[in-house]
């Protein structure tokens, strides 16, 4: 007789793990799409992004509404109120300027500092035109705060001689 041994299914024992068709029940239509975006998914990076300019218009709102409405007339109330509190109104016109000249400086640094954070977020991608957008109004806004800046200080010192644009 030989010595082989035939075994049938029934009395082997059961073994853990992996049988057929297991790759069917795994890698099957039961497995669904992440609950959230990955990382590194175009809507993942256009949310943090889209988060990041939240976070850098509420920290620059403050900064915006120290120039609404600055013009000369600004100037001249710092210089009044200056005159009646008896010091020197020229000294109070320049805290002033210098105060709204430093103010924009550190607003023009966080501006470029969104466009660095915006790339970063965006995992080595260019911009989406979205953001190029954004990123280019925020600059505007740091440009017109100059320039109200500087007008106001060119029409407070040659009130009569310059003319409005």
């Amino acid at each position: 007789m030989s010595s082989t041994r035939t075994t049938s299914s029934a009395s082997r024992p059961r073994r853990g793990g992996l049988g057929p068709g297991a790759g069917r029940a795994i890698f099957g239509p039961s497995i669904g799409s992440p609950r959230s975006p990955l990382p590194w998914s175009p809507e993942a990076v256009r949310a943090d992004q889209q988060a990041e300019l939240e976070r850098y218009r509420e920290r620059v709102a403050a900064w915006a509404g120290e120039f609404d409405g600055l013009d000369e007339d600004v100037l001249a109330e710092a210089a009044a109120e200056a005159r009646t509190a008896g010091q020197d109104p020229a000294a109070a016109v320049d805290r002033l300027v210098r105060l709204l000249g430093a103010l924009v400086t550190e607003w023009d640094q966080a501006q470029q500092g969104l466009g660095a954070r915006l790339r970063a977020l965006g995992h080595g991608r260019p911009l989406a035109p979205w953001a190029q957008q954004a990123v280019a109004a925020e600059e505007g806004q740091v440009y017109l705060a100059r320039q109200l800046l500087l007008e106001s200080v060119v029409r407070h010192h040659h009130r009569g001689a310059v003319q409005p644009w």
